[in-house]
């Protein structure tokens, strides 16, 4: 008859090995698990500017629909708050361009217009907004200067051809 120690020596080695072949399973503070070749700090810092992007972009959403009420004070606002998290996002300049425009300052919103544009240059909704301000001032070349890589873009996978029904 094998004695215990026989049978508890394989055994205890193959836990001990089966722990040191799967590795320690690393997981940030809220339990998500580090995938293989990423550090924790590095998963961390992935989801913290996840977090940010997603609080920006709903900032610039809720200014779309404050501008649709009417509200261009509170989408200034908002817009604002947005290029605060992410002084990039050319959403934020155009609602904020917008929202100038509304409220009757043509220079500030043709100001951030140009902004949203330098940022984005295929920003079609900043480019038809910024269009429309240098038509107003006689800008015309510039207008179409502005419009044609918007266009472009949209254009982009666009096949021209007949409608079939």
């Amino acid at each position: 008859m094998p004695s215990i120690r026989s049978f508890l020596a394989p055994l205890t080695l193959g836990l001990l090995l089966a722990g040191s072949a799967t590795g320690c399973k690393k997981t940030t503070a809220d339990g998500t698990k580090v995938p293989k070749g990423k550090s924790k700090d590095e998963v961390e810092n992935e989801q913290k500017a996840a977090a940010k992007n997603a609080k920006v972009n709903e900032l610039v959403r809720l200014a779309n629909e404050d501008l649709e009420l009417g509200r261009y004070v509170s989408a200034r606002k908002r817009g604002e708050e947005a290029l605060a998290d992410n002084p990039n996002n050319a959403d934020a300049y155009v609602v904020i361009g917008a929202a100038d425009w509304r409220a009757g300052d043509f220079a500030a919103s043709t100001e951030a217009l140009r902004k949203a544009i330098e940022l984005d240059p295929k920003n079609y909704g900043g480019a038809v907004a910024l269009a429309r301000n240098l038509r107003a001032s006689g800008k015309f070349e510039e207008a179409i200067t502005v419009l044609e890589p918007a266009i472009a873009a949209e254009s982009d996978g666009f096949d021209a051809r007949a409608c079939e029904n």
